[in-house]
């Protein structure tokens, strides 16, 4: 100690100081980063995103680079940089090797770091799971599995086509100048619109709709189902919900064929995995496309233009006709996830990026409808367009403004059936209630319109003993739940 009572820090204790601050700083990054590019998430969307996310081609390369950057490069030399400028100050007023003693030198920097790991998890929707963990509610009363169908003497194909981001608001002229929708407006004159489906308390991503539509439940990580062992992600888990029973299991049962098209590589977020799992015989995405020598130009950041893919969907729906039997041909749009991709294949006049994505992706699926009303399939397939959830709106994203204005956004529906007119008998629904809608339209939905933990939107049907008979409050918090009774049978083989 020398006489102004000062003596140096213990290396250990100044390098633990700053590793506390330097984490500190990659928290808080990562935070601001999550929030600034998709907005509100939950903890099931965070770790679910994760599946596959990592594996080659997966997911956005270019996305995972900005994060490296932002949430790791940054950071580091923020503090490198601060550690710099603090030496640099001591070097200056005379005070070398000296640093005054401090009853807790690294108190200042756990605090920082309790303070940016909690940020973090309000982020992430870790809170709002823990609340929900915190009581035994479970919505397994509410459940019905989809039944043994029973096919009928002349079956409908099936085609389905969920439209990224798609949701009705995109057809207010007066907040983007005109109908973004006007071509599948043009596409879909005199089908069904039902214009009240509503995304499901606790979804709002792809795999969420999917799951939401195709199983008529909530998507629930393995991670934290309670009784579920399950240590590793995405395509590295063997199976996807292999004990919940879906639209595709039903249909495999009577005899479909089912096949899923899609831009982006299906190893992403475990989408080829449940599907696989879930009765679809083929699977095709991105790798698929690359692998047959797709054009570099009809590629972008998250796969294949929507364009191509209806293109290699008119083949692909022409060879199932031929094949003679019935078939469930499920697609899902690309163009308008963020941050749009607009490509040589089709441009408008519009300044927005999002604007063209839209409007091209619109005019890619109306080409395919209107391929279908020519080939004559449409006497014999019923055919679903909807949404996969509502457009996130984050701070990095095109139209937030607009679309938080907005106190009523539902997502896309239009419906054709060979049968005739669809008359839809209630006016609000959410996406539960697609499962054994789709199964009535089809020919092969339950007499009491109940599947997953939806009610069919197909004729008069009673909700008592259904969870749609509860307050919103109260039926969002139901869906919150962790159901862990359920959960461990879904992820569970049987």
């Amino acid at each position: 100690m020398n006489g102004m009572g000062r003596m140096r820090l213990p290396r250990w204790l100044g390098v633990t100081r700053w590793a506390l601050f330097t984490a500190a700083l990659v928290l808080l990054a990562l935070a601001g980063w999550i929030r600034y590019r998709f907005g509100v998430v939950t903890l099931d969307q965070t770790l679910l995103n994760l599946r596959g996310a990592a594996g080659d081609k997966a997911g956005n390369p270019a996305l995972v680079a900005e994060a490296v950057v932002v949430c790791i490069v940054l950071p580091l030399v923020a503090a490198v940089a601060l550690v710099a400028v603090l030496a640099w100050r001591r070097r200056v007023r005379g005070t070398r090797g000296a640093a005054r003693v401090r009853r807790h030198p690294v108190l200042p920097g756990a605090l920082s770091l309790t303070v940016a790991l909690a940020i973090l998890l309000t982020v992430t929707g870790v809170p709002q799971y823990a609340s929900a963990l915190l009581g035994d509610a479970s919505f397994a009363p509410y459940y019905v599995a989809p039944g043994t169908p029973v096919p009928p003497s002349k079956p409908k194909n099936l085609v389905t086509i969920y439209l990224e981001s798609g949701e009705n608001t995109f057809a207010d002229a007066s907040l983007f100048g005109s109908n973004l929708l006007s071509d599948l407006d043009d596409a879909t004159a005199g089908w069904a619109h039902y214009e009240g489906l509503q995304q499901y308390p606790g979804g709002g991503w792809t795999m969420a709709g999917l799951i939401g539509t195709q199983c008529g439940i909530p998507l629930k990580s393995d991670l934290l189902t309670a009784g579920v062992d399950h240590n590793l992600f995405g395509e590295q888990v063997d199976s996807f919900l292999p004990g919940a029973r879906c639209l595709g299991d039903v249909l495999h049962e009577a005899g479909y064929t089912n096949v899923f098209l899609g831009g982006a590589n299906s190893k992403f977020a475990g989408k080829g995995t449940f599907l696989m799992d879930h009765g679809y015989d083929f699977v095709y995405g991105l790798e698929n496309w690359e692998a047959e020598g797709e054009a570099r130009e009809n590629i972008s950041i998250w796969g294949m233009s929507d364009h191509q893919l209806f293109a290699h969907a008119t083949e692909r729906i022409d060879t199932l006709r031929a094949a003679g039997r019935p078939f469930n041909l499920t697609m899902l749009t690309l163009d308008t996830h963020e941050p749009g991709g607009v490509y040589p294949t089709c441009r408008t006049d519009d300044d927005v990026a999002m604007a063209t994505a839209i409007r091209c992706s619109m005019q890619a699926v109306g080409g395919f409808l209107e391929h279908l009303r020519t080939s004559g399939y449409l006497e014999d397939t019923v055919v679903v367009v909807m949404g996969d959830h509502l457009k996130a709106t984050a701070e990095g994203g095109f139209y937030k403004a607009e679309l938080d204005a907005q106190a009523d956004r539902t997502i896309v529906l239009r419906v054709w059936s060979p049968d005739g007119t669809v008359r839809f008998a209630r006016e609000r629904a959410d996406q539960f209630s697609m499962l054994p809608t789709t199964l009535d339209l089809l020919g092969l939905g339950s007499r009491d319109g109940r599947a997953g933990l939806g009610l069919s939107l197909i004729g008069e049907r009673d909700p008592a003993g259904t969870a749609l008979t509860l307050p919103p409050n109260d039926y969002a918090a139901l869906m919150g739940s962790p159901s862990s009774d359920l959960y461990r049978l879904f992820w569970q083989e049987p």
